[in-house]
């Protein structure tokens, strides 16, 4: 019996071990902007007591809900926004299995509502951390400009069947992904690049333009150990839980404390004190 707990704890330190030399700290990029950045001006004054809801894969769903045993809270526990965190986020649905299984996805999205007591008519706010499965172990391409289409392709079928699903939403913001250098799974380049997608490059569009409700929301990322010159954001191994792609509690702080500043900057007021915001664009 000795030998055998032995040999697990060997086992466990060489993995350790192992994850740490694969893990980089730093890939030389700068980051597109030096801080999280704020919301645009126009956007809708939003009602007390609506819905703020999260959507995307197992990293939102640890950022918003904190729902690991080690978490001692998500977004969603620490805000003081006058407005209900929902945790739409649910493990392993990345763009391309949302867009093939859409039911399935927004289903599991609306019973998260309902548990919490609202209905789809109730959600004003989305907050979205969406990405691909990059790597072609996983179903990727591998490659980083066609993971970059995919992302912003699914990212604006998302947005139509978001339409289709909340009615009274006022305004949708996609974040951009954190640092992926310590996760072997979905590394980068493709965390760093998940921007593009969202707001366009060269001539290419993104998911988001002046035509839409939706716009860029908190951006997250960060050169590993490297200060972002703005704000001094840092994403350390320690932020990470072994398997260096999802969030230790020390990460979520990290991503609340930048979504809490962000959508703070928006005005809310009681339902029905403000006039109703103008139709979205046809």
């Amino acid at each position: 019996m000795k030998l055998f707990v032995f040999r697990r704890i060997a086992l466990a330190v060489a993995l350790a071990c192992s994850f740490s030399a694969r893990a980089q700290t730093t890939t030389g990029e700068t980051p597109v902007y030096p801080d999280a950045g704020n919301p645009p001006a126009g956007i809708p004054v939003i009602d007390e007591d609506a819905v703020l809801l999260c959507i995307g894969m197992s990293q939102a769903n640890d950022e918003c809900g904190g729902r690991r045993p080690q978490h001692t809270g998500g977004w969603r526990d620490q805000s003081t926004l006058p407005v209900a965190i929902v945790n739409g986020g649910i493990d392993n649905w990345d763009v391309r299995l949302i867009i093939d299984d859409p039911d399935t996805y927004w289903d599991a999205v609306e019973q998260r509502i309902t548990d919490a007591g609202y209905t789809n008519d109730d959600v004003q706010l989305i907050w979205g951390k969406n990405a691909t499965r990059s790597g072609v172990a996983q179903g990727g391409s591998g490659d980083v400009l066609t993971e970059r289409t995919v992302l912003r392709d699914n990212l604006v079928l998302i947005q139509q069947q978001v339409a289709d699903r909340f009615p009274n939403l006022r305004a949708g913001f996609h974040s951009s992904r954190a640092y992926g250098g310590f996760c072997e799974l979905n590394s980068e380049p493709f965390s760093f690049d998940s921007i593009f997608a969202i707001e366009g490059w060269d001539n290419e569009a993104g998911a988001i333009d002046s035509s839409t409700i939706w716009h860029r929301g908190p951006y997250l990322w960060a050169d590993g150990t490297n200060p972002r010159s703005g704000d001094g954001l840092t994403w350390l191994e320690q932020d990470f839980i072994a398997d260096g792609c999802h969030p230790e509690q020390s990460g979520i702080d990290k991503i609340a404390a930048m979504n809490e500043a962000f959508f703070a900057q928006l005005t809310y007021a009681p339902a029905g004190s403000a006039p109703p915001p103008a139709p979205p664009p046809p």
